[in-house]
């Protein structure tokens, strides 16, 4: 590492990321993941389904980030912790949710284009779009991890030009001046990456003394195989997500979201059309006598 200016970080970190993201397979098929470091927490909010990519504007990441500003204090607080990640969850889905309908107007819209007619960004973006509607259900999951559970991996990068104040950053909300964690950490590197990792985050501020860690993820979940290319299949991200825990505040218990299906099929006996039978009416033929006709 290149030495640097050193900040003094507080024991509790709120992170926003609104950075490009993805996670990656190894050989087996199975995200990298890690170990939590002794005496650490970690409470993940992850805004995109695994598997999938988020649609957010500008506008979005401004309005989305300022709701956690505004909860800094109970979200610091032990005792209302867990309880405002959920209300601020659920806040930013809501303002999601909005953009969820104006999507799903214009795929209705792409769709009634032949796919032959399609440039390549009109098919990219039917699919993410796609993707993004019809995982919406699957988004917005509360993660928690303690020392010594394991955690899967993602990695965060950016082009320089797309940074803002908000928007494709790691910014660090409950500091002064609230630092750029990506800009942070890339110049610690000693090679000429753009890219760190979730495990890169953690190490590095396990190593200033943070004790829990508190993020708000809104960037992709894409899940791209060991080539960095391909993308998974839906059943890796299945399997990915049935991995994950998540924070129940009605029992404040952990519970599995994704431990199986979540809808029980309701088999319901078979509604028969009562037939009913009625006495036959014969007309009665009246027998006459046959007239025979001159020919």
């Amino acid at each position: 590492m290149q030495n640097h200016e050193e900040i003094a970080f507080p024991s509790t970190i709120i992170l926003a990321i609104t950075t490009h993201g993805m996670i990656h397979l190894k050989d087996d098929d199975n995200p990298h993941s890690f170990i939590v470091p002794e005496g650490m927490k970690i409470i993940r909010s992850l805004m995109s389904s695994i598997g999938e990519c988020n649609i957010l504007n500008e506008d979005h990441v401004n309005e989305e980030v300022n709701i956690i500003e505004q909860n800094i204090e109970e979200l610091l607080a032990p005792e209302t912790q867990l309880d405002t990640v959920l209300t601020v969850t659920d806040k930013i889905r809501d303002i999601d949710l909005d953009n969820l309908y104006y999507k799903e107007s214009e795929v209705k819209e792409l769709r009634k284009k032949n796919i032959d007619d399609m440039d390549f960004d009109e098919y990219e973006t039917k699919q993410i779009y796609e993707g993004f509607i019809h995982s919406f259900d699957k988004s917005h999951i509360i993660n928690i991890k303690y020392s010594g559970d394991r955690v899967f991996d993602k990695s965060y990068n950016r082009l320089e030009e797309e940074a803002t104040a908000n928007d494709w950053v790691i910014k660090v909300v409950n500091m002064p001046d609230q630092p750029d964690l990506l800009t942070y950490l890339l110049k610690l590197k000693s090679d000429e990456t753009s890219t760190i990792t979730f495990e890169d985050i953690v190490l590095f501020l396990k190593s200033k003394m943070v004790e829990t860690l508190i993020v708000f993820d809104f960037s992709c979940s894409e899940i791209m195989d060991k080539y960095g290319w391909m993308r998974a299949s839906p059943r890796t991200a299945r399997q990915t997500r049935r991995s994950m825990t998540s924070y129940d505040p009605k029992t404040k218990t952990l519970v599995n979201v994704f431990g199986g299906k979540r809808t029980k099929r309701i088999r319901t006996k078979r509604k028969r059309t009562k037939r009913i039978r009625t006495k036959r009416i014969r007309t009665k033929r009246i027998r006459t006598k046959r007239s025979i006709m001159k020919r």
